[in-house]
């Protein structure tokens, strides 16, 4: 991953192709590790603490969707959080997985 990130700070007018190709299983982990576990659950509900009770099983079958090119992306929780001035700022948050 570290030359895909050196090609895109040199070469930016560079098209990649198939970068789900280079996710696999220990890379997904990783970034399940660096991910904010406090996160509120997007639209389907599931939240990190329950995603992660079968880690494994569905960082696996999500390896095997984006290999295959059948993931989506899932539709965005609209939050709206109040700012000092009385206005309000939207916050969108993402299903578990779009965010991993």
């Amino acid at each position: 991953m570290q030359a895909l990130s050196t090609k895109a700070g040199t070469a930016k007018a560079h098209r990649f192709q198939n970068l789900y190709g280079s996710l696999n299983e220990s890379l997904l982990h990783e970034a399940w590790r660096n991910l904010n576990k406090r996160g509120a659950p997007g639209v389907d509900k599931v939240t990190i603490a329950q995603y992660g009770e079968n880690l494994g099983e569905n960082i696996k079958r999500l390896v095997e969707r984006l290999k295959r090119d059948e993931y989506r992306s899932r539709l965005i929780r609209r939050k709206y959080i109040p700012k000092g001035n009385g206005k309000v700022r939207p916050l969108g948050i993402p299903v578990v997985e779009d965010r991993l």
